[in-house]
Parts: structure tokens; C-alpha cells; sequence
């Protein structure tokens, strides 16, 4: 592996007889020993390109696993009309992490877009509802409108459905579409795992939170260190 280049060792593998898809077993061992590049492309779906001397591209093309609903965090990347939803505001993020309780209810929170929210969750199947949310209420100076929206979407959520790493939630009149892939750096409220090689503890909050300025590369970052908080520019 180097950059965007891939390429594969000569494979070793079983030498079972197969009933049905013998052909299309050799192509892809094949394929795998001329591998040559690969991405990830918009729709999360791992691309392999490799060449056996075709005038054309030829790749494989894998699908994600799905993903479970907790344990990791959500990143809202269009809202409102199924048909034509709109897409979340350049340099906001709105996120969303849901924690169990038990195997049917549990707490979401996260960004809302500039202040942090939770709520209760109670799942029935594909059906999904949300109790009162309550958190921050700062003004936002860029995405208020989204702000008002995704919380109002909770509270009139219908039923969710996660396809590979993509979750959607419907709500009276729209959807909300989540995708569990990489998080911009800025507008998140970070929360540490790790300081100097130790887990930190439970109950300890070490958070961090960057805030674009006007200048781009430029803002502000701030958080919780343990017990105090801080502020500086990045």
C-alpha cells in the first residue's frame, strides 16, 4: 500500500469444488493479483481497480457492512424532502450518538449544529421516537435555521433504517440521512479516549471543540481538560 496504489502477494486459498460461482471465483482471484489502485467514493463503497489488459477500467466493488446503531457517531449529511433534501450547511456539523440502556431504549446526543443536545430513544422495530430535548441554547451564528429543524425532526421522528454505513430517520413530511464515515475536524465536539497512552476514566469529560474563524485554516478550540476549561487559537 502506498498513497492510492494497492497491490496483493501471490494468494493462497482453498481448493473446494463449487457448486455454483466457479467462473466468477477465478475472475476475482485473478483480479486480486492485478490490483493496481484503490478509493473510496461518495457512496462509501471500497473501489479496487486492477487492469487484465481491458481497453476499459475494470474494478471490484464492495459494499460496507452494516453498521449497528450505537457505538459510534453519526454525522447528519442532508435533511427534509425525501425527493430533494437539503444539504447541511458548509462548516457545521450536526451529530448524533446513540448510548443503551437497555436493548430497546437508550440516550441520543451530540451537536445540534452549534450547541450540544440529548434526549431519550425508545425503538419498536423500524419505529424510532425521541422524549424532550434538552441542552446549550447559544445563538448560532451560521446554521440556526438547520438547528431548529433537525431538533423539531426528533420530535416527530417515525421510523429509521441503516443501510451499510448510511442511517436514515424518517419524520412527519421528511428524512434525516446520517452517515457514520469521516468527521470534519471542525465544528465537532471531540471527546478524549486516550491521554498519554492511558483510557481516560469514565467519569472524566476531556473535550475539544474547533471553531472556524473568518480566516480559513484559522479559529478558535476550546473544551473541558478534566475538571477545567480552556481556550486558545489554532
Amino acid at each position: 500500500l502506498a498513497d492510492d496504489m494497492l497491490s496483493f502477494s501471490a494468494l493462497g486459498s482453498t481448493m473446494m469444488a463449487c457448486e455454483t460461482g466457479a467462473e466468477q471465483e477465478t475472475a476475482y482471484l485473478a483480479a486480486l493479483e492485478k490490483l493496481t489502485n484503490w478509493a473510496l467514493n461518495e457512496a462509501g463503497r471500497l473501489e479496487l481497480t486492477y487492469s487484465t489488459g481491458q481497453p476499459y477500467e475494470e474494478k471490484l466493488v464492495y459494499v460496507p457492512g452494516e453498521v449497528p446503531l450505537t457505538g459510534r457517531t453519526w454525522r447528519l449529511v442532508s435533511y427534509g424532502d425525501p425527493e430533494d433534501p437539503q444539504a447541511v450547511e458548509e462548516g457545521t456539523a450536526i451529530t448524533a450518538v446513540f448510548a443503551p440502556e437497555t436493548d430497546e431504549t437508550g440516550t441520543i446526543g451530540g451537536n445540534a449544529t452549534c450547541n450540544n443536545y440529548t434526549a431519550s430513544y425508545t425503538l419498536d422495530g423500524e419505529r424510532i421516537s425521541f422524549g424532550p430535548v434538552a441542552g446549550t441554547r447559544r445563538m448560532c451564528a451560521v446554521g440556526a435555521d438547520q438547528e431548529t429543524a433537525f431538533l423539531a425532526a426528533l420530535g416527530v421522528a417515525q421510523s429509521y433504517q441503516i443501510v451499510g454505513p448510511f442511517l436514515q430517520i424518517t419524520f412527519d413530511g421528511g428524512v434525516l440521512n446520517f452517515s457514520s464515515l469521516n468527521l470534519p475536524l471542525e465544528n465537532v465536539l471531540w471527546q478524549a479516549a486516550t491521554v498519554g497512552g492511558q483510557e481516560v476514566p469514565e467519569e472524566v469529560e476531556i473535550t475539544a471543540l474547533f471553531v472556524p474563524g473568518e480566516e480559513p485554516g484559522q479559529g478558535a478550540v476550546g473544551g473541558s481538560a478534566g475538571c477545567s476549561n480552556y481556550n486558545t487559537l489554532y
